[in-house]
């Protein structure tokens, strides 16, 4: 056997940096030496940069991939190649070089610029072909999910296609935490994004974050058009900016309140409560006064108060302000990760709109372009099917824009011959409406309560086109009800079969379907159906609730309000079932789904805390109607609740835990500062309370309903 050989001490090549490391390991022992590494870390002197740029060049050397499409050789020539999932696509082909007298565009971009949902039969990339003359190609290599660093090196590695033109279409995806995940991130990223939000929480308060997170998002403008425009500048290639346009009418995203001083994090709540209520009577200008209140009390950086706020005024029918209002919502909810999944809001518009006549650039802000088709200038369905993906018109009508935009001459196209025959099936574009109302619902929180009104449109636009839109999503909801893992299930393989497969990424969500399921059953009440028999048997067979099930499983958690990214339990080494710790109520009230087969009494076993010190109690309904109240503190307490038959009804209960106020808001915002400034995550959210399990019990096991409760150790 080879014998392994170490390096002596004089030829290693360490050891010299080990030994650097060692005398700064000891300066960091010494709390001045911290202190000057934290000064460092705070000014950006020891952060690390944007990330690696590529190269402002022609590519040289050998072949790489451009996101989707591979490099191979195909009777002895380089071509780019990109092959389908679905199998009855066929493969497509990129030559290295584009023909003699062809004017090659190369495309790039996000999912928006990819056409989801709809590509690759109908793009905006075919419909701008279109409208432009015969010698000119396009080849569109957008890639869906596609960041902001990774944008840069897309378009670098496009440029190997040799293109006279480079589009791009992007900024939806440049949101920073997308990058620096709570849990995800490594320390080296992270830590100089606590410092810095440490810095700014310290000086401005919370709207700091927000301002920060906008400074964050300008510098990579700054980078990316610089970028672009040296790349223009040495290869002679010609660029144009797409901007995205975003939904503003049909997209809310319910954010819980960040820490505010004193009790004005109660008074938040209650104000918020008070504007609900306004608004389900239609009281417009009494709950515009609320709504106001409440952005006194926030400082504009939440993204509720101006959805409330936006509701009001469109109730009065004051849709300008409505619109300033509801970009005010987009941004402000651009700066912590609860939920918001991406969009670009009106100040990234302007900076990219602005730098880019500043370095002469060519651009195209689709947002301009859209809005007078839009009703009430509100940019929304039909043009849009989310909050930044476009329908089947606007992807023609974006399409339109993007070729008038590239043509040499100023004739303006004829609409009728800009856009290509769409060969979209009725299947196709019931498939797409379906992908489309599900994706909303993941992504889409009202903040009023009832299912998205926008997924409910386009499951109702689904059963137009196509009536077998109905079975597709009666099997959807049994795959999902049978088990976690509802790629594996009998429906799942029947959907694949079927002449709308969606793909596996709509089946790949451990909770139970509930939003779905009201969701869809409203959309098949409107047209006097019902769902399918089977629908509930999958239910009541695999979803019901069991003794020894814990309802902390986030498969029987409500997420709304939840964060996308941190406290989001991860999946499991199986890979198939994530597993929490426990349950963090960041919203006054946290539910759990339980199904029940029979309307049979049932016991739970609830174990959980507060995050003060002062005890209180805490309240338990069932469907809205009271159950019991509990009294607990800051260590675990373990109680015993029977739930009587009469509050329990055959299917999808929900039980509801109702938390007392949170602490004094002004100590909980100068430890966060603490935290930041020592580089470790803090709790800028109110925590109003912790489940550590929630076990459901047979009732028989409570004797005679009697209710016990005992402390249980820190776990």
């Amino acid at each position: 056997m080879a014998k392994r050989i170490y390096p002596a001490p004089s030829c290693d090549p360490e050891r010299h940096r080990k030994a650097l490391c060692d005398r700064l390991a000891r300066a960091c022992e010494d709390p001045a030496g911290q202190a000057t590494i934290r000064l460092l870390q705070s000014t950006a002197l020891l952060s690390p940069s944007e990330g690696p740029l590529p190269p402002v060049s022609w590519p040289e050397g050998e072949a790489e991939a451009i996101g989707y499409w591979f490099p191979t050789e195909l009777e002895g020539r380089l071509v780019w190649q990109r092959t389908f999932a679905d199998a009855r696509l066929p493969r497509e082909t990129l030559e290295a070089e584009p023909s003699a007298g062809v004017t090659r565009i190369c495309y790039v971009g996000e999912s928006a610029a990819q056409g989801l949902f709809y590509a690759p039969d109908h793009t905006p990339a075919k419909v701008a072909l279109a409208a432009l003359p015969r010698t000119s190609e396009i080849c569109d290599v957008s890639q869906a999910g596609v960041g902001f660093h990774d944008l840069l090196w897309l378009c670098h590695r496009a440029m190997q296609l040799r293109p006279r033109k480079l589009v791009v279409y992007a900024g939806n995806n440049w949101l920073r935490w997308r990058e620096l995940e709570t849990l995800l991130a490594p320390a080296r990223e992270r830590t100089p994004t606590y410092l810095e939000q440490g810095a700014a929480l310290a000086s401005e308060g919370m709207t700091g974050l927000l301002a920060n997170a906008n400074a964050h998002l300008a510098n990579r403008v700054r980078i990316a058009l610089d970028w672009l425009t040296t790349l223009k500048r040495k290869t002679g290639v010609d660029v144009l900016f797409v901007i995205p346009a975003t939904n503003l009418a049909d997209i809310e995203i319910m954010h819980p309140v960040y820490w505010l001083p004193g009790t004005d994090t109660t008074a938040w709540y209650a104000l918020r409560g008070d504007a609900i209520a306004l608004l389900e009577r239609d009281a417009w200008a009494l709950a515009e006064v609320v709504a106001r209140q409440m952005l006194s009390l926030d400082g504009g950086a939440n993204a509720t108060s101006w959805h409330l706020l936006a509701r009001a005024l469109r109730g009065r029918e004051r849709h300008e302000e409505a619109a300033r209002a509801l970009e005010s919502a987009l941004e402000a909810g651009g700066w912590s990760d609860f939920h918001r999944l991406s969009g670009i809001s009106a100040t990234t518009r302007a900076l990219l709109r602005d730098g880019c006549r500043e370095r002469g650039l060519a651009h195209l802000d689709l947002h301009e372009g859209l809005a007078p088709s839009a009703p009430d200038g509100l940019l929304g369905y039909p043009l849009f099917v989310d909050h930044s993906h476009h329908s089947e018109q606007g992807i023609t009508r974006v399409g339109q824009l993007i070729g008038r935009a590239l043509r040499d001459d100023d004739a303006p196209p004829n609409d009728a011959s800009a856009s290509p025959p769409c060969s979209l099936t009725p299947a196709l574009r019931a498939l797409a409406s379906i992908q489309a109302g599900l994706y909303d619902l993941h992504y889409n929180q009202p903040v009023l309560s009832g299912p998205s009104a926008l997924a409910m449109r386009l499951f109702d636009d689904a059963l137009t086109v196509d009536p077998d839109s109905a079975g597709v999503l009666n099997d959807y909801l049994v795959a999902r009800f049978t088990s976690a893992s509802a790629h594996l299930t009998s429906a799942r393989l029947r959907n694949l079969q079927s002449r709308m497969p969606l793909p596996e990424s709509a089946f790949s969500v451990w909770t139970l379907p509930v939003p779905e399921q009201d969701a869809i059953a409203a959309a098949f009440a409107r047209r006097g159906l019902s769902l399918a028999p089977e629908v509930e048997t999958a239910m009541l067979a695999h979803a019901s609730a069991r003794p020894g099930d814990d309802l902390t499983s986030p498969r029987f958690v409500d997420t709304r309000g939840g964060l996308k990214s941190g406290e989001h339990p991860w999946l499991d080494a199986s890979g198939i079932e994530p597993r929490p710790r426990l349950v963090r109520a960041r919203m006054p009230s946290t539910t759990f789904y339980l199904v029940a087969e029979n309307a049979t009494a049932l016991s739970i076993e609830l174990t959980l805390r507060l995050p003060q010190a002062a005890a209180a109690r805490v309240t338990l309904s069932v469907n809205g109607r009271p159950l019991d109240s509990v009294s607990t503190g800051s260590s675990w307490v373990t109680t015993r609740l029977q739930i009587p038959a009469g509050l329990l009804k055959r299917g999808i209960n929900r039980v509801t835990v109702a938390w007392p106020a949170p602490a004094d808001g002004t100590r909980a915002i100068a430890t966060a500062i603490l935290e930041l400034a020592a580089a470790r995550p803090a709790d800028l959210y109110p925590v109003f309370g912790e489940v550590f399990s929630a076990i459901v019990r047979d009732a028989r096991e409570a004797r005679n309903d009697d209710r016990t409760e005992r402390s249980r150790p820190e776990p």
